[in-house]
Formats: C-alpha cells, sequence, structure tokens
C-alpha cells in the first residue's frame, strides 16, 4: 500500500486491503453515528466541494511537507481546539443540516495505488470499523460487498466509483493549489478572532487568497482562472471564511459548558 501520508490516513486504524478471499463473508452496515471522526479538528478538502462546503467550514489552506518539497494542502476546519470536532453531536451524530464532506463519507474504505505511475487503485478498509460485520451478524440494513462468485456486488463497485472520483477530485485540487500559488494569490496569515472584552483566540500559519492581488489580476489570468472552474472555487473559499466567526462562537459555548 502506497497511499503516502498520514493526512490520508485519518480516522483509520487497521487499514488492509479489501479481499475476495479473505472478507467473501464480511458485509458493510451503515453508521449514523461518526465518532471516528471526533478527534480532528480538519479534514482534507477537494476543490469540487468547496462550494457546498463553504455553507458550513472555513476552507484555507496549510503547509504540507510533501516528498522534501513544501506544498499546500485545502483543508476544511472542524473547529478551533486541537483534535475536537464540532460538528460532532454529543450523540455521535453529525451536526443536522449540516454537509458532510466527502473526506469523512468516504470512511472506512481507502484508495491505495499499488503501481509507481499510480494508475492502478485497489481499496483498503479499515478492519476495525464498526461498519464491518460477519454475515451472521448482519443486520437489515446491510449492504453485501461480494457475491457468491467473489464478484463485487453493485454497493461495492458504487464505493469503487466514488473513491476513485474523489480521488481524482483531490489531484485536481492539487493542480488548483499550484495555479493560485502560481499567480501569487494566496498569503499567509495568523486570524485573530475575539470580543473588545475577553479572550482572544488566533488561528496561526494558514493561507487564504489576498483579495487586492485577486483584483488586480490582469484579464488573461483571469480568463485562465474562469475557464477551468478555479475562478469560482477562490470565491467559494473566500466566502467560506465568514464560518471562522461561526467556529469561534461555537468554542465559546463549549468553554462555557467546560
Amino acid at each position: 500500500m502506497t497511499e503516502q501520508t498520514q493526512t490520508q490516513l485519518l480516522f483509520y486504524k487497521n487499514v488492509a486491503p479489501l479481499s475476495r478471499d479473505v472478507h467473501k463473508t464480511t458485509v458493510f452496515s451503515p453508521q449514523k453515528k461518526l465518532g471516528f471522526a471526533a478527534n480532528t479538528h480538519w479534514v482534507p478538502a477537494a476543490c469540487t466541494e468547496f462550494s457546498i462546503l463553504a455553507r458550513s467550514y472555513p476552507v484555507v489552506f496549510v503547509r504540507h511537507n510533501k516528498d522534501k518539497a513544501e506544498t499546500l494542502d485545502a483543508i476544511a476546519l472542524l473547529g478551533l481546539t486541537p483534535e475536537h470536532n464540532d460538528y460532532l453531536n454529543a450523540d455521535d451524530t453529525w451536526r443536522d443540516d449540516t454537509y458532510i464532506p466527502a473526506f469523512v463519507r468516504r470512511y472506512p474504505f481507502v484508495p491505495a495505488t499499488v503501481d509507481e505511475t499510480g494508475e492502478k487503485l485497489t481499496v483498503c478498509i479499515d478492519e476495525s470499523a464498526p461498519h464491518f460485520k460477519k454475515v451472521d451478524d448482519r443486520d437489515d440494513e446491510h449492504k453485501t460487498l461480494f457475491d457468491g462468485e467473489g464478484t463485487p456486488s453493485p454497493f461495492l463497485q458504487e464505493m469503487v466509483g466514488f473513491l476513485q472520483s474523489f480521488q481524482n477530485d483531490m489531484q485536481r485540487t492539487g493542480e488548483f493549489i499550484r495555479q493560485v500559488q502560481g499567480y501569487d494569490l494566496l498569503v499567509e496569515r495568523n486570524i485573530e478572532m475575539g470580543r473588545k472584552a475577553g479572550p482572544k483566540f488566533v488561528l496561526a500559519d494558514v493561507f487564504v487568497v489576498d483579495e487586492n492581488k485577486l483584483n488586480t489580476l490582469s484579464g488573461d489570468k483571469l480568463a485562465d482562472l474562469a475557464q477551468n472552474g478555479a475562478l469560482g472555487w477562490i470565491y467559494a473559499h473566500l466566502l467560506s471564511l465568514n464560518n471562522l466567526a461561526l467556529l469561534f462562537n461555537q468554542r465559546e459555548k463549549q468553554v462555557e459548558k467546560a
């Protein structure tokens, strides 16, 4: 398995390749409780979901050292307190009427490239996830992974398609970030939040699009950004920053309860 970064394996504890021989008697049982995501305050975000993420989450960019070359990743912030997800209710269900990021929805499945080109895709699972049960322990909502002949079930085929699509979207996100960096639009900021009276909170070492630089881009560069969808993703990112105030208010409520 060569999915290379720890980022991609948030939540996962016991990752193993999905095998028609090993898992032929395993079924998948959907779970409403998402407690596996309780101990993270951010998840990777795909540019193709920026517009819907912007309704509920701040989307920012952070440093990531990949192959010794500094790059930036897009993330959706789930909270301002490290290792605490403010979008989970007390019963580990996700907050009502809030979009669940694709990175969360793909759990407990994860794609892994198995050749140097990264073109061949295999599927791994977190075998410790409560989603997986033996046939004898299945419930009414269970979904089979393989049929009696070892052929992937329609559910598994759909999941593989989702994993492939998300992986493609993440590659596209990397291209988008490189394009925005190439136009020198990203600036590093320490974002301070708080009230006139009371403690302040600083969100440090994040990158955001500089609106002044965006507004002074040449027409050719703006057209280039618009042509491949990047301009829309930029505006979605900028709009999403309004959600920082919502997260700060949520954090204050948590502190008051403590």
